[in-house]
């Protein structure tokens, strides 16, 4: 995945819950055929810091080792747990 020009945000069709070591999220509409995914890591860390929609930059600027940043964006993304806006 390369920078993109938009921000990442959740996705409003996402149910949560968690905290800053583990994140259960499963998508509601469709609901998960598989259930939902546990988040831990960066994933958890990423997923927190879009409350407010956010890019990879910013991300990365906040904290995030930009590699692992990426590669959470792109599991979310995959997981169709976030979307660009």
């Amino acid at each position: 995945m390369t920078e993109s020009s938009g921000a990442w945000r959740r996705r409003s069709d996402v149910a949560w819950i968690g905290d800053a070591i583990r994140i259960i999220a499963a998508r509601t509409s469709p609901p998960d055929d598989d259930g939902p995914r546990i988040l831990a890591g960066a994933a958890a860390w990423v997923w927190l810091s879009l409350n407010e929609p956010q890019t990879q930059s910013q991300l990365a600027a906040n904290g995030g080792p930009p590699d692992l940043v990426e590669q959470a964006l792109r599991s979310l993304a995959d997981a169709g747990l976030i979307e660009l806006v």
